[in-house]
């Protein structure tokens, strides 16, 4: 009688066990993370201040507000390949055009900044 009794993951049920590579404890395969990367870039140049001011003095090439204002567009623009390059998965397509956009939105407000800081030191 024990034996009439099939588990409820036995093979002979036709349900098998998820193996310890797949699900939501596997591996974050590289193409699966691109547009994680994306938002992470975001993240990143909106901190750009913050990571700016964590730079001793010595080491600045630039005044500060110019520093950040170049380190901005260089964390948007590697977010931006990082969007597109998620767009080919097709499972994180939503969420690699939600990076792009931010991205790019960041980008061009940062190249608009870096104009207007060039016309206001120029013009003095």
């Amino acid at each position: 009688m024990a034996n009439d009794v099939v588990p409820a993951l036995s093979p002979a049920a036709g349900i098998n066990p998820p193996s310890p590579e797949e699900g939501e404890y596997g591996a974050v395969a590289l193409p699966s993370s691109w547009p994680v990367l994306s938002l992470l870039f975001f993240a990143a140049a909106l901190g750009s201040r913050l990571f700016v001011s964590l730079l001793p003095r010595e080491l600045l090439p630039f005044p500060r507000p110019l520093l950040t204002a170049m380190v901005v567009p260089v964390f948007a623009l590697l977010g931006l390949v990082c969007g597109v390059l998620g767009k080919r998965n097709r499972q994180a397509a939503a969420t690699a055009r939600l990076g792009i956009f931010f991205n790019t939105v960041t980008l061009v407000l940062s190249f608009l900044a870096l104009v207007a800081y060039w016309v206001i030191m120029h013009r003095v």
